[in-house]
């Protein structure tokens, strides 16, 4: 196992800046997962880690040691690829044990290995089939085979369970997060799925344009994201941005969202100004049995079983309302929807940045 440091990091494609100055240390055995939409940057940096993209300016050193210049092979890594990447003409067994032949390693050795991860992996009873006679969750953990075989110091994850449905993708991370809990080795893995980055993620890289806009655990990112498009892309459905104003009554200042709800200022809040963002998740959202609260008309539910969203309009802006129970509100009701005011985020409307503590 080995840390990883990317020190000041860009990578350029002509004229086009793809990754701006990143910093970022990876510490030994930790679960780090970059996030963010297509086009961020993520997969160029993790293929950088890999050796298979140069560096245009910056250092990247594993275990201590840097590898600019070092070709994939002797970066002592192994990567997970989206398409498998299987040798098709192969069994299970050959695939497994491919690369640790190019390396000249024994029989015994590779006996030992293969064994090993086929026995973590669930692979023991289909050793002899070609990867056309397997599942997509068997080729993905044959992939995952391959690496495990290796022994490296760094495990590296591209999108790895892009192709496969939903259950088996809810399978899939489940093994993926108890293989590193067993095995402990550095790994780095790349998804724009935030939901695989909150449940699989010792820290998460909420990366956009290039640049990281947060790190820090899952939780963190979701309580206390550091702007607005953190806040945005952490949680499903995606938090509520409101506009609001500070009311500086004779008492002590509000929040007057509309023209009917007043709110408290969050604990710490720099309301140096007047007009803010108002962020508020769907979950700490309720429909309020009186009068009070803010008047909202349903234009869409969406029932899943356990809980039920609510897409609302509030004076023009959309609100995503998730209620936990079953409910017989119809579209076009008019209901009175409360904050949680222990759950209220502010945010600059320029800057996006969050005002409160």
């Amino acid at each position: 196992m080995a840390d990883v440091t990317i020190d000041r990091v860009n990578k350029e494609f002509g004229a086009v800046k793809v990754l701006k100055n990143i910093e970022l240390e990876i510490r030994d055995g930790e679960f780090l997962v970059l996030v963010g939409p297509s086009g961020c940057g993520k997969s160029t940096l993790l293929r950088m880690i890999a050796g298979l993209e140069s560096v245009t300016a910056g250092n990247i050193s594993i275990g201590g040691a840097k590898v600019n210049g070092v070709a994939p092979k002797d970066r002592d890594i192994a990567m997970v690829f989206q398409s498998y990447a299987l040798y098709p003409h192969m069994n299970v067994r050959k695939n497994l044990s491919f690369a640790l032949r190019i390396r000249k390693a024994s029989e015994e050795e590779i006996e030992k290995r293969v064994k090993l991860a086929s026995e973590i992996l669930g692979l023991s009873e289909l050793m002899d089939r070609l990867p056309k006679q397997l599942s997509g969750g068997q080729r993905q953990r044959v992939a995952m085979g391959r690496a495990i075989v290796r022994d490296p110091q760094v495990f590296l994850f591209d999108e790895p369970l892009s192709n496969l449905d939903a259950k088996l993708r809810i399978q899939m991370r489940k093994e993926i997060k108890e293989l590193h809990q067993r095995l402990k080795t550095t790994s780095i893995y790349v998804t724009h799925d935030q939901i695989e980055a909150l449940t699989m993620a010792d820290r998460v890289v909420v990366m956009r344009d290039g640049v990281i806009e947060q790190a820090g655990p899952p939780l963190e990112l979701y309580d206390r994201p550091a702007n607005i498009f953190v806040a945005g892309f952490i949680g499903a459905p995606a938090m509520n941005f409101i506009k609001a104003r500070v009311d500086r009554g004779e008492v002590a200042p509000r929040l007057l969202v509309g023209n009917e709800m007043l709110l408290p200022i969050p604990e710490g809040a720099d309301i140096g100004r007047d007009d803010v963002t108002l962020g508020i998740r769907p979950e700490h959202i309720t429909i309020s049995e009186t009068e009070t609260g803010a008047t909202a008309i349903v234009k869409v539910l969406e029932p899943t079983g356990n809980e039920t969203l609510l897409e609302c309009d509030l004076d023009g802006t959309r609100i995503d309302v998730v209620i936990r129970e079953r409910t017989d509100i119809a579209p076009g009701a008019s209901i009175n929807l409360a904050f949680d005011p222990a759950r209220l985020h502010l945010f600059s409307p320029e800057s996006g940045l969050r005002l409160n503590a």
